[in-house]
């Protein structure tokens, strides 16, 4: 089978040129053409839709019914499936590996960082609800969002009473 991702994405696309197409029957090279692979992957779609050769030396082709048939059928839906949780995965991967660079100086002065002093933090309780606050962070960029994060974490966890008690919870 073709591979998922080199068509998959453009499922939508592919459809409506099938749906705008006069023939009635495509080859190998249209087929490429309209999924956008190589000929390989074309036989492999041609194939899995329902194209045959005639006879032997000659070139298969599959009926554009069949093709849009299997287009929109249950096989490609789990690949377009699969393929949004495996960019999922990917998206999620990529958020994961964003570093913040931080010099040993910076732990060391973090360290001393209570909730009450951190720049560009503001924990406002919700009134009358236990438990509930609104957290805003004020930053300059990336490096500088993570930073302020790692702070906020660090004095959370050096000082949870205090933290308990600005974000309106029981210490």
């Amino acid at each position: 089978m073709a591979r998922a991702n080199s068509w998959i994405c453009n499922v939508s696309s592919i459809e409506e040129r099938l749906k705008e197409h006069p023939r009635e029957h495509f080859g190998r090279v249209e087929v490429g053409r309209i999924f956008g692979v190589s000929d390989s992957q074309a036989r492999a779609i041609m194939r899995r839709a329902g194209g045959r050769a005639p006879k032997p030396g000659v070139e298969a082709t599959v009926p554009a019914k069949d093709l849009l048939c299997w287009l929109t059928g249950p096989e490609v839906k789990r690949l377009v499936a699969a393929a949004a949780a495996r960019a999922e995965g990917e998206e999620d991967r990529a958020l994961k590996s964003v570093r913040a660079p931080v010099s040993p100086r910076f732990i060391v002065e973090s360290e001393l960082v209570r909730l009450r002093n951190l720049a560009g933090v503001v924990i406002q309780p919700t009134p009358g609800e236990r438990y509930r606050a609104e957290l805003r962070v004020g930053f300059d960029d990336l490096p500088d969002l993570l930073r302020r994060l790692w702070q906020l974490s660090r004095a959370i966890s050096h000082d949870e009473p205090t933290f308990q008690e600005i974000s309106g919870g029981a210490a």
